[in-house]
């Protein structure tokens, strides 16, 4: 029997979470224009609160704001869908063609987190300011009148710029306005800016014409901007600032100094400092170092620079802690960009005087041989054991039995399973090895490198489960805080419990620990809905691989399936498929990934870093018939690799066993 039009979907047969997925991969100026006042059911979800909480005004397709077509969409989103949400709306992401409708209609008394995207600096410059020059001088008047500036000024707290052509603005009178020090002067009440400039030119030449710029805010806690220069760092920290304490800056190059800034004086309120630059400098020791030793209260630092030395031939942990970790005493987290390290030796026979356990976790994540050559037992519970030490790719272990066996208590202790679980190969060199020790040995290999395979358990035939289920994870209603989920989907429950979750409407991975139902973690994603590696864009599925230690993700918004480290340092994940309309996901006991594509109505089998894999369930057609799928989404795979498919629209669950056709 052939697939018939009755298995087709009419969309307003779709649930509401399936409707908000599809307007939200729309536009939301064609939503507005389109589907407003259509029906009643489309009202309710467009002109919900959570919907225009942010309103995204940016068009992906080309409009030509000056065009009759186009000035008819914009028109009736001013006139009929802005006059009924402006009161709800906190956050507004605009392109510069659509200004003039979204701020000269109505007020958002809401309003404070304000994404201006990829501005030309001269139409910023016309929003922010009236100019008149008089001569080799130039008057600055803010439109008090205007609704743009009257929020800019009052309410706004988040803002975000992109300028195209730069932060100073070369006017043909030859006067060059600062838009950054506009900005200041007329964002009363900004805690958290961000500054993006698309500029070409010299890059050599300061950012900001330091002899004529003047910076002062006395809300601004957090900046991040891209600038040219280092000196444009060091004056941004001169002083002007009172109480910046999260401070994110790219400079393009770091090299010698072109002026006198100082860079001596203490920077006691800064708690957070990232420093990117992406050339070579041979300036870290001249410029970075003291600018790094004047930050006393330092609590998180990232260093992503690339170093080159005259006195020494790479830069280890002592030179780190001597140059400026040791003026940080309050750090807690300190990223750097360490070349990867795959083998390590350890030599050091004497114990550790101060033996301590550190809330810091140190993730070695392309370690894949250690070898304890002649080091004492301290050194190999301090690495072997997950407590603060990861080594997810741990293949090689070169170790003495004697003190193998006192770290794992005889075998005995699971604290080190995680890190050696991955092994391949344990090295013992000993002159001599009796039975008892090879059984131990054999025993240890059991319990910290293989997965329980046979596992009974006795539930008698009148046992009772209780009435009523407990909430691990929300039920604090629909919304975007960390104890709360938006249309959860997919889940994952750990071997302690921990249950981790892909929050659809949220775009991210969550994970809620067993026993504390008041707030989860975002994990990844949760940067917006995006294609960027940093986010996630409708997740439906996770799953954790626990021999890389990392998530695999979903993500059915970008039509691919990702992969996540979970360390503690992770911002962003790898593609592992791409272009796939993918749903849900399983992994058998030999680590084949399973996944189900609701458009070509099929599950394939990968093995990881495979782009093509191996069909295993339909791929014969969207259908109802025994050897056809319609929209398959979620997969499990049992112990004799028959995959179980949840054949969505065709209301039915569908076994293949391995082999099936």
């Amino acid at each position: 029997m052939n697939a018939s039009n009755n298995n087709d979907i009419n969309i307003l047969d779709l649930p509401d979470e399936i409707l908000l997925i599809i307007l939200n991969k729309l536009d939301m100026v064609d939503v507005f224009y389109s589907l407003v006042n259509l029906n009643k059911r489309f009202n309710q979800l467009i002109l919900d609160p959570l919907y225009i909480d942010h309103l995204d005004l940016t068009v992906k397709t080309s409009l030509d704001h000056n065009s009759p077509v186009d000035n008819q969409v914009f028109n009736q989103i001013r006139t009929q869908v802005l006059p009924r949400i402006h009161y709800e709306v906190n956050k507004i992401t605009i392109a510069s063609p659509c200004m003039e409708f979204v701020f000269n209609t109505v007020d958002y008394p809401q309003l404070h987190s304000l994404s201006l995207v990829y501005f030309p600096q001269e139409t910023l410059l016309q929003y922010l300011t009236s100019i008149i020059s008089n001569d080799n001088h130039f008057f600055v008047y803010f439109y008090d009148d205007m609704i743009f500036c009257r929020i800019l000024s009052d309410q706004i707290a988040h803002l975000k710029v992109g300028i195209r052509g730069g932060i100073i603005v070369k006017l043909s009178n030859g006067n060059e306005p600062n838009l950054l020090t506009l900005i200041l002067l007329l964002c009363k009440h900004l805690t958290d800016l961000t500054i993006g400039q698309f500029v070409g030119g010299n890059v050599n030449d300061s950012t900001f014409n330091l002899t004529s710029m003047r910076l002062v805010s006395s809300t601004l806690t957090k900046m991040k901007i891209n600038v040219n220069i280092f000196d444009d760092c060091l004056y941004i920290l001169h002083g002007y600032f009172e109480c910046l304490s999260t401070f994110i800056i790219d400079i393009d190059r770091i090299s010698g100094s072109s002026s006198n800034i100082d860079n001596t004086n203490k920077l006691p309120k800064l708690k957070c400092f990232s420093l990117i630059s992406h050339f070579l400098t041979n300036a870290y020791d001249k410029r970075t170092v003291p600018l790094l030793r004047r930050m006393l209260n330092l609590e998180e630092l990232t260093l992503l620079i690339s170093v080159t030395t005259v006195k020494l031939p790479y830069i280890d942990g002592t030179h780190l802690y001597n140059d400026f970790l040791v003026q940080m005493p309050l750090l807690n987290k300190f990223t750097f960009n360490f070349p990867c390290l795959r083998r390590l030796t350890v030599h050091n026979l004497e114990p550790q005087n101060n033996k301590q356990h550190s809330s810091t976790l140190i993730t070695f994540a392309e370690l894949s041989e250690l070898i304890f050559a002649f080091a004492h037992s301290d050194y190999v519970e301090e690495f072997l054991f997950e407590t603060n030490i990861r080594l997810p790719r741990l293949k090689m272990l070169g170790i003495t039995y004697e003190s193998l066996a006192i770290v794992t208590n005889n075998f005995t202790n699971d604290a080190a399973r995680f890190n050696c679980s991955p092994l391949r190969c344990i090295l013992i060199r000993e002159p001599f090895m009796d039975g008892t020790n090879f059984g131990a040995i054999y025993e240890m290999r059991q319990r910290l490198m293989t997965k329980i395979e046979n596992l009974e358990v006795n539930i008698p035939a009148n046992a009772k489960w209780t009435q009523n289920g407990v909430t691990v994870a929300g039920g604090h209603e629909q919304g975007r805080a960390t104890n709360q989920l938006y249309y959860p989907h997919g889940l994952f429950v750990d071997d302690d419990q921990t249950v981790i979750i892909a929050d659809l409407m949220n775009y991210r991975i969550v994970q809620w620990k067993n026993g504390d139902t008041t707030n989860g973690q975002v994990i990844a994603g949760g940067k917006g809905e995006g294609r960027g590696l940093n986010q996630l864009q409708y997740p439906t599925d996770v799953l954790v691989d626990k021999e890389t230690d990392s998530l695999i993700i979903c993500d059915w918004g970008n039509q691919r399936v990702v992969q996540w480290s979970c360390r503690r340092d992770t911002t962003r994940g790898e593609i592992l498929i791409d272009n796939i309309h993918c749903w849900g996901l399983a992994m058998d006991e030999q680590r084949y990934l399973y996944v189900s594509d609701v458009t070509k109505h099929e599950v394939r089998r990968y093995q990881l870093g495979e782009k093509n894999g191996t069909l295993v369930a339909g791929g014969n057609g969207k259908g109802s018939d025994l050897n056809q799928l319609n929209g398959p989404t979620y997969l499990f795979v049992d112990r004799d690799y028959s995959v179980y498919v949840s054949d969505y629209s065709n209301h039915r669950v569908m076994k293949w066993t391995k082999g099936a056709k």
